[in-house]
């Protein structure tokens, strides 16, 4: 998917190029085209300094892009804390909540949230899962309320106040990600996978640590 991404906005990028010299040095193939002559031919204008500009801005664009949909190389003083948990949440073994009322710590959820992140799919609903049951889980011992009401405090994205980590968990179309979030999905989807992850975990920790 990421591969295809880069290839149309790579077309776009040359085409572009190749219509703005187009127009500087051949316009009359440009005028040949056309309402896609037209077009070039309005932009442009009588200042062919615009139509660099667009063109210009049109390339750096898709260079960002591409350069933004790269992982970033880390290390350990560059991580956040929420990247730090998020490792950790991916490593370390299961706990239960005993009848004491302990609390679930999101350390202990069990699942690769690197595959989720990095393939989205299963994983990811399988990694979305575990966290609902821990958000659940902590808000119960929490607010001492009973574990029915606190899944659909979950579901109803209720149990936080982090809106990353409410629409992730919630089950209702009240809680849908906003414009940005599904833009920032479709150009960098591992990177706002990983996102959404993090920002829950570190919400289920916060929970924890008022209890």
């Amino acid at each position: 998917m990421r591969r295809e991404r880069v290839l149309v906005l790579g077309a776009l990028g040359t085409v572009a190029t190749g219509l703005g010299l187009a127009t500087l040095l051949v316009p009359d193939l440009v005028r040949s085209l056309g309402p896609l002559g037209l077009f070039v031919e309005g932009v442009a204008g009588s200042d062919p300094k615009l139509l660099l500009l667009v063109t210009g801005l049109a390339v750096t664009g898709y260079v960002v892009l591409v350069a933004r949909s790269r992982p970033a190389p880390e290390t350990a003083g560059t991580r956040s804390d929420a990247q730090r948990t998020f490792e950790r949440v991916g490593s370390n073994p299961p706990e239960g909540v005993t009848a004491e009322g302990r609390t679930v710590s999101a350390s202990a959820i069990d699942g690769s949230f690197e595959t989720a992140a990095e393939h989205g799919g299963a994983a990811l609903h399988g990694a979305r899962t575990q966290l609902q049951t821990a958000a659940a889980e902590t808000y119960a011992v929490v607010t001492g309320q009973p574990r029915d009401a606190a899944r659909e405090a979950v579901a109803a994205g209720t149990w936080t106040d982090d809106p990353a980590a409410a629409m992730f968990l919630a089950a209702t179309d009240d809680a849908a990600p906003p414009v940005s979030a599904r833009v920032r999905l479709w150009l960098t989807p591992r990177r706002e996978r990983r996102r959404r992850i993090e920002a829950t975990v570190a919400a289920i920790e916060r929970l924890e640590a008022t209890a």
